[in-house]
């Protein structure tokens, strides 16, 4: 859990990162900025932390088999032990990021170095930093008002609710890689649309409920997609019904427990036992290690459960969406060879 509401900024300061490849440059400032009081404060709250409300958390991944190895997490860890001051400190991870800014179509943007204080996480107080980086400036229309006319005015400016590329590092979980969170929602181009957390930052998922309850939603949707047509004879309204019942249990449930999970869905024992072999062997292939129960996250439900497909595609002709009663949609074959679909209902609306 994240509470913001006490949240104050105690450092901040701002560097123009350019691309190298493009022959951009890095301008470092020298100076920290004066944290605003008054509505600018609101605003620059609401672009570092709306997109931070139900986070996927990550932490830093090692390399050569230590934190330290890892040049970001090193230059954080230096900055929360004190052993470097905020203002060395943000030209290095500035120059970090434009040392790895190393393919063309990367932006240039402004990249905002923030210390945070009074954080709220999982009920413990802590301070953190914030990394922010602007690549895009949006259009809006400035009016200048004065005693004797109306002037209007182009700019160009950063909106406070589309934040590109960010990530906060909380200071807990020190031992193991901090405990962090990531977004990046301006890069959609396959070479570069991972670099913000794979070259730059270098994350692995934070192993918590939320990563155990949308990996586990992801292997057995992938087991009644794939897996169990390949082992039984099963017609595609009977595996509409198992990943419905799949995102049920995760909806109706706040702890996972595997056995009562397999007995709910898939009931007979042939089907559990496959079901089990398949859980072994995307365990190993995906590096992954389900536990036998865990707390079930409802933001994992939520963001999986949209990639659950509850759509019986006939032909080019017909969409069926299955939501409930597997009992109530009936498959036949007329005489003539012409096969159909019987749907049985109470209510029409």
């Amino acid at each position: 859990m994240l509470d913001f509401s006490e949240t104050q900024i105690k450092s901040m300061i701002l560097h123009r990162v350019g691309n190298p490849v493009n022959e951009e440059p890095l301008d470092l400032s020298e100076h920290r900025m004066t944290v605003p009081d008054d509505e600018l404060s609101n605003h620059l709250f609401t672009y570092f932390l709306s997109a931070f409300k139900q986070p996927e958390f990550f932490t830093f991944t090692k390399i050569d088999n230590e934190f330290a190895g890892n040049p970001t997490a090193r230059m954080i860890a230096a900055f929360f032990n004190e052993e470097t001051p905020f203002q060395p400190f943000s030209c290095q991870i500035a120059q970090r990021l434009y040392d790895t800014s190393s393919h063309p179509q990367i932006k240039a943007g402004d990249l905002f170095v923030v210390h945070f204080s009074n954080i709220l996480i999982d009920d413990q107080e802590t301070d953190a930093v914030g990394l922010f980086k602007s690549e895009i400036k949006y259009p809006f229309i400035k009016v200048d008002e004065t005693f004797e006319d109306i002037k209007l005015q182009a700019h160009k400016g950063i909106l406070t609710d589309k934040l590109d590329k960010g990530c906060i590092v909380f200071n807990v979980n020190t031992e193991n890689g901090f405990k962090i969170c990531s977004v990046d929602k301006s890069s959609k181009n396959g070479d570069v649309a991972h670099f913000w957390i794979n070259e730059f930052l270098k994350l692995e998922p934070f192993k918590d409920e939320f990563f155990l309850t949308a990996n586990y939603m992801n292997m057995a949707r992938d087991f009644v997609a794939n897996e169990l047509p390949e082992v039984f004879q099963v017609s595609k309204p009977d595996q509409i019904d198992l990943l419905n019942k799949s995102v049920a249990y995760f909806k109706d449930k706040e702890v996972f427990v595997k056995e009562d999970f397999e007995e709910e869905v898939f009931h007979h024992e042939d089907v559990i036992n496959s079901f089990r072999n398949f859980d072994e062997k995307y365990q190993k292939n995906h590096n992954v290690e389900f536990e036998a129960s865990f707390e079930i996250s409802p933001n994992a439900v939520k963001k999986q459960a949209k990639v659950f497909k509850s759509i019986l595609k006939l032909d080019k002709n017909f969409h069926v969406y299955i939501h409930g009663n597997r009992e109530k949609i009936e498959k036949g074959v007329e005489e003539d060879g012409r096969k159909f679909y019987k749907l049985y209902f109470d209510v029409e609306n």
